[in-house]
């Protein structure tokens, strides 16, 4: 009997519904705590509860925090599911597969093996160049 709404952080705003709690689920890219925190500045929704599919720097909980004015963020958590599970043994992070490595893809690539070793426990220290 519970309604649910799906939004997008960049969809068009459609009014303040401050009756209604928000579950923010995000990558935590600049971009990305970027829109966030411009939503926390104007907010639509009477409550946050931010979860976020890898680590997030202290940077961005700084600017999240300080973005919160109105004190509406109740909870932050980091989930490590920046990663698609294809079977128990195998997973994917939806990158394409002739793709030049890049800096930001290496960055995206080294995010997902992080996610994916802390999901399973695991203290990963990961170097390339």
């Amino acid at each position: 009997k519970d309604v649910f709404l799906f939004q997008r952080l960049d969809a068009e705003r459609r009014g303040q519904m401050l009756h209604l709690k928000a579950v923010v689920f995000l990558r935590p890219t600049r971009e990305n705590v970027e829109m966030l925190a411009k939503e926390l500045k104007e907010p639509m929704f009477g409550e946050y509860h931010l979860f976020f599919s890898n680590v997030l720097s202290n940077d961005s909980v700084r600017m999240l925090a300080q973005a919160d004015e109105f004190e509406l963020v109740k909870q932050i958590h980091e989930c490590y599911a920046d990663f698609y599970a294809l079977m128990p043994h195998t997973f994917t992070l939806s990158i394409a597969p002739n793709s030049t490595l890049t800096t930001p893809l290496a960055d995206r690539v080294r995010d997902g093996l992080f996610a994916l070793l802390l999901a399973l426990k695991k203290k990963p220290a990961i170097r390339y160049q």
